[in-house]
C-alpha cells in the first residue's frame, strides 16, 4: 500500500510534577509542546484517481496540524515539501531540517498528511491520512495512505 515515512520528535516540557502543581494552583494552561517532524520518503504512490496510464506523478507532501488553543480558538499550521519530479514509485524528500509546530492540546490536535500530485493547472490528491497527535511516538513512522474512497488499495496492490 501507498505510504509516507516521517520522523517525529516532541519536547517533554510541562511534564514536571512541580510545574504541573504550580499551574493548577495558578489556573494557567500548560505551555504548548513542540512537535518536530520531517518527511523522508514515500513508496508505491498511485496515480491520481486510480489512473493506470498517463504521465508519471510529481508528488509533494502537505502536512497540517489542526489544534485548539486553551482559549478554544481553532488553529491550523501547514507545511509543504518540495515537489519530486517524475517519481511516484519511491520519492525521496530526505529533508534535513525538522518542521516545528506548537501543539496546545494533545488530546484534540490532529496531524493530517496529504500527498498531492503537482500539476500545471490543479494539483490532484494521491492519498492522505489523519492521526491524533496523542498517538504519535518519537522516531521513524510509516503512515499508510487512504484514497478519496477511504480505501488503502491502489493500483500497485494485486
Amino acid at each position: 500500500p501507498a505510504s509516507v515515512l516521517l520522523q517525529t520528535r516532541t519536547n517533554d516540557d510541562g511534564d514536571d510534577d512541580e510545574d504541573s502543581e504550580l499551574q493548577k494552583k495558578e489556573q494557567r494552561p500548560p505551555p504548548p509542546k513542540k512537535l518536530k517532524l520531517r518527511v523522508i520518503a514515500g513508496s508505491c504512490l498511485p496515480k491520481p484517481m486510480g489512473a493506470k496510464s498517463g504521465e508519471v506523478v510529481d508528488p509533494y507532501v502537505k502536512v497540517t496540524v489542526h489544534d485548539v488553543t486553551h482559549n478554544d480558538e481553532s488553529i491550523s499550521n501547514t507545511y509543504s515539501t518540495k515537489t519530486i519530479q517524475n517519481n511516484g514509485f519511491c520519492p525521496n524528500w530526505n529533508e534535513r531540517d525538522f518542521w516545528e509546530c506548537e501543539v496546545y492540546n494533545e488530546d484534540i490536535a490532529m496531524l493530517q498528511c496529504s500527498v498531492r500530485e503537482s500539476d500545471v493547472t490543479l494539483d490532484d490528491d494521491i492519498g492522505q491520512a489523519s492521526i491524533p497527535i496523542s498517538c504519535l511516538r518519537r522516531g521513524y513512522r510509516s503512515i499508510q495512505l487512504y484514497d478519496d474512497h477511504n480505501s488503502r488499495s491502489g493500483q500497485f496492490d494485486v
